[in-house]
């Protein structure tokens, strides 16, 4: 994860407005635990690819980390409206919901 890390930070470093290095380098620091960062990756690729259900998603995991509940269940029912079917995405909006109740 960390050389992961490390070559998707160059390449943003590179090419810092490609929409995808940020969701991807946004994924991989979720993956390693790094909400913060995760949040700020994910946002600004939210910003240029707004109708990508796994950033939504990406996200409302972020957020959810963060304690911050309100906010991740907007961006996990975004992320339903766009893929529906989406196990993963549906048991994270009851956990959040749970936690909002």
């Amino acid at each position: 994860t960390q050389k992961a890390i490390e070559v998707l930070e160059r390449a943003r470093n590179l090419r810092p407005n490609l929409p995808n290095l940020a969701r991807n380098l946004g994924i991989i620091y979720l993956k390693a635990g790094l909400s913060t960062k995760a949040l700020h990756e994910l946002k600004r690729a939210a910003t240029q690819m707004p109708s990508d259900p796994e950033i939504h998603y990406g996200l409302a995991v972020a957020l959810y980390r963060e304690k911050r509940f309100s906010e991740a269940y907007q961006e996990v029912a975004l992320a339903l409206a766009r893929r529906p079917q989406w196990d993963e995405a549906s048991e994270l909006k009851k956990k959040i919901q749970s936690r909002i109740d």
